[in-house]
């Protein structure tokens, strides 16, 4: 191979990397800026319907007292002029919309969508514990055999990303506190069970497949109990244990898996806790988490590194950045 053949080869091969690359540079800034260009028109929105209640109190109402003792004019109604407004709107932006969701049946309107209800109803039995996941579909699983049989129909993501938001809004303001990305509870009444997943603390499952972690011998180990019932059975009346699998973790498994299910939470991941844990700082191990916080998915305050309000909407984006 000559060398001028060896040259334009290496020139291809950089050429090729580069446009790689920026492609994915370009292609992650198109999807950054059309998210922020969605919330920023949402927000609008959102303003706007606040600005046309507030004038319709303000201005409209007292001129049309008079009438109003005579019969009744829905255009005197906040909620309806915001509706009539904005629908006017949507003929040109038909993506986005407006609705006064309530669990009125007389007005199919406003009627509220099955979720809402779900929602609404749950907050009427009083729980002390929500979880709102988000179910999956995994392989060998009824669900995912229904899903391929037509059965069962995957949310869109944006209708989902929608009902995430909007199970945020209601339970907060029946005032459950989000302790986790989809677990909310009345003070005093967060899951500690679930909570030792996401700290990184030690559990011990007990039953068939059931898993468990310590953080030693270091950095972790993980392991798996026999699935089937009756083979978990026979295991601990030969052997006194049911352990089918078990998993050395890495230390750059441990340190990621630290930090995405830390995560999860709320209050986020204690950094000097990472540290301890670790011997190394967050930062040094993850530099690239200087960057989320600049990008407004991250926030560092108080020595906890957790979601923004932004971030939970993208956590799993953000999760995936550790990996």
């Amino acid at each position: 191979m000559g060398l001028r053949l060896k040259f334009n080869l290496v020139l291809l091969v950089v050429f090729l990397l580069g446009l790689a690359a920026t492609g994915s540079v370009s292609w992650g800034l198109l999807q950054r800026n059309a998210r922020d260009e969605v919330v920023r028109n949402a927000t609008l929105m959102m303003e706007t319907a606040l600005a046309i209640r507030s004038y319709t109190v303000a201005q409209v109402r007292p001129q049309l007292e008079l009438q109003l003792t005579r019969a009744f004019l829905p255009q005197s109604v906040p909620a309806f002029a915001a509706t009539e407004t904005l629908n006017q709107l949507k003929k040109k932006y038909p993506d986005y919309f407006y609705k006064e969701a309530t669990l009125n049946p007389t007005n199919p309107r406003n009627r509220a969508s099955d979720w809402e209800a779900d929602l609404a109803q749950a907050v009427a039995l009083a729980p002390a514990h929500v979880s709102t996941y988000a179910l999956t579909y995994e392989p060998g699983t009824p669900f995912h055999a229904w899903r391929a049989r037509g059965r069962l129909c995957p949310v869109d993501e944006d209708l989902e990303a929608g009902m995430g938001q909007l199970a945020a809004e209601r339970l907060g303001s029946a005032g459950y506190e989000r302790y986790e990305i989809s677990s909310y509870a009345r003070s005093g009444f967060a899951a500690r069970h679930n909570l030792s997943y996401w700290d990184g603390s030690d559990y011990l499952g007990l039953g068939a497949g059931a898993h468990s972690f310590s953080q030693e011998p270091a950095p972790g180990v993980r392991s798996t109990n026999e699935r089937l019932p009756e083979r978990y059975l026979a295991a601990v009346g030969t052997t006194g244990t049911a352990v089918a699998s078990v998993e050395r973790l890495t230390e750059a498994t441990a340190r990621a898996e630290f930090c995405f299910t830390g995560l999860r939470q709320t209050v986020g991941i204690d950094v000097a806790s990472f540290h301890r844990r670790f011997g190394t700082e967050l930062a040094a191990a993850f530099p690239h988490v200087s960057d989320l916080i600049g990008d407004g998915l991250l926030d560092l305050a108080a020595g906890r590194l957790r979601l923004t309000p932004r971030g939970l909407a993208f956590a799993d984006t953000v999760s995936a950045t550790f990996v």
